[in-house]
């Protein structure tokens, strides 16, 4: 049986990386980054995930990407992403992100969410094949703050009160995409 990639019996897993494998997604974050999030560091709540061969501890994984839970509590939001080059960073990429959402569904977050640069078309080719879709609705959003017009709507789903008052300028050289969960 062929694996994801073509190569013979290669079975890949999508996990948080462990601790002791940090270093080599890093390593892969560094060297094939994809440009995507507001270009803040992640902070508090990042996870970081890897799509690898778990029978093999010492090589780097193919595909990683950082999440964070959004302020509002509603969302998680993919951050950074990284996948080795060449003819399958699309499939490597897909497999990752479709992993990835899965995973948070158990853990009530219904959508994934991303912002791009404006001026990475490369990026935004790899999250449209990826299953992601474009929200121009979202362009309000700054890389921390739900857009003031969706607050009060998603506040509602949530039984919360909402505020109206943003914390920070909002960003508009960004585009945003989802993904559902």
């Amino acid at each position: 049986m062929d694996g994801l990639t073509g190569e013979p019996s290669s079975v890949l897993l999508v996990r948080p990386v462990p601790p002791p494998r940090a270093a080599l997604a890093e390593f892969l974050f560094a060297a094939h980054p994809i440009p995507i999030g507001g270009g803040q560091e992640p902070d508090f709540g990042v996870v970081v995930w890897e799509l690898c061969d778990p029978a093999t501890d010492d090589e780097p994984p193919r595909a990683v990407a950082a999440t964070r839970p959004r302020e509002s509590g509603a969302m998680v939001e993919l951050v950074s992403a990284a996948v080795v080059p060449g003819s399958s960073a699309t499939v490597l990429l897909r497999r990752l992100l479709a992993d990835v959402a899965t995973a948070l569904r158990p853990a009530g977050y219904p959508v994934l969410i991303v912002c791009v640069p404006r001026a990475q078309a490369e990026a935004v080719d790899l999250l449209v094949a990826a299953g992601f879709h474009a929200q121009p609705g979202l362009a309000g959003f700054s890389s921390r703050l739900v857009q003031r017009s969706l607050l009060p709507v998603r506040a509602a789903q949530l039984g919360q009160e909402a505020s109206a008052e943003p914390r920070e300028p909002v960003r508009r050289d960004v585009l945003w995409f989802t993904l559902d969960v």
